[in-house]
């Protein structure tokens, strides 16, 4: 499953989809060489805080590169927007964070990162939902059925006018069945399915 979203995120960063969502920014991220293709095989991490604070650790140590892979067996302290925790237990969903250098990008431009992940996410949901309604909740939220499926944190390092580096950190809710923390509407694909789903195929 996780090679499966990788490879659709991939499509999707090199902007070689031909979605109407996006085709407007499709000329800017082609002139300016937006992202590279994500790097296999991934940084497997058993137990770790966050998947994107450890993304930002390698980039202040010049351990990074484009398109590195970071992945979590279990997250302790996930983050999601506005100070917000994202629960996942261990070994039941993808936590990922995705390194990438884009070039000559500039901070007013910064949303194409969220439309573009926010829209690979939509469609990996979609293709394993047939009959359920997926939606984007713009900037950070995926959701199934009015209820949160997924969640997407983004950091950029600025430096002058340009977005030197940006963390994607994204996180599907697949196996987990059940949810303890205050969130009031979580689901995930084995909840909507009734599948369970094998992640790291």
């Amino acid at each position: 499953m996780m090679v499966n979203f990788v490879v659709l995120l991939s499509f999707y960063l090199l902007c070689q989809c031909k979605s109407s969502e996006i085709q407007h920014d499709i000329n800017y991220v082609y002139k300016h060489t937006l992202l590279m293709k994500v790097l296999k095989p991934p940084v497997r991490l058993d137990t770790t805080p966050s998947t994107n604070a450890y993304a930002n650790m390698l980039i202040k140590k010049n351990k990074a590169l484009n398109g590195m892979l970071i992945t979590a067996v279990a997250q302790t302290a996930g983050k999601g927007q506005d100070k917000n925790f994202w629960e996942s237990k261990p070994n039941e969903n993808l936590t990922i964070s995705i390194i990438v250098k884009p070039y000559n990008l500039m901070p007013a431009r910064q949303f194409i990162l969220n439309k573009i992940t926010s829209l690979a996410i939509r469609d990996f949901v979609m293709m394993h939902l047939k009959d359920v309604a997926v939606s984007i909740k713009w900037p950070n939220d995926v959701y199934a059925d009015d209820q949160k499926i997924a969640g997407i944190l983004i950091s950029n390092t600025i430096e002058g006018q340009e977005i030197t580096w940006s963390v994607i950190g994204i996180g599907v809710n697949i196996n987990q069945t059940k949810f303890e923390s205050p969130a009031p509407n979580p689901v995930s694909l084995k909840l909507l399915s009734g599948a369970n789903y094998v992640l790291d195929d």
